[in-house]
């Protein structure tokens, strides 16, 4: 059996054979299930800020082609700077020390 192969009818590595990249909620939906069992490269990185609390988003890339969804969230870093900003709590801890 190789990874990725749930059920042998119907292997999950076959859900994203024809996706170059998706973007995504991280940590919710099917996503999380189908990375953990394929092997499917993610990265999740901010994207905002919500009532204080920081938001993420995340990438999820091709099999073995985890350069690609690096060089997306380098250029997403790049032209926004949410992946500076911290929560209000994290500043005043920072005060403190």
């Amino acid at each position: 059996m190789e990874r990725g192969d749930y059920a042998p009818e119907f292997p999950l590595q076959w859900a994203l054979k024809d996706v170059d990249l998706y973007v995504t909620i991280p940590f919710a939906g099917p996503s999380l299930v189908y990375t953990n069992l394929t092997g499917h490269p993610t990265l999740v990185t901010r994207c905002g800020m919500l009532n204080g609390s920081p938001q993420s988003v995340e990438f999820t890339g091709n099999l073995y082609q985890e350069a690609a969804i690096l060089r997306l969230a380098l250029a997403y870093e790049q032209a926004t700077d949410w992946h500076k900003q911290w929560p209000a709590v994290l500043k005043a801890i920072e005060v403190v020390l």
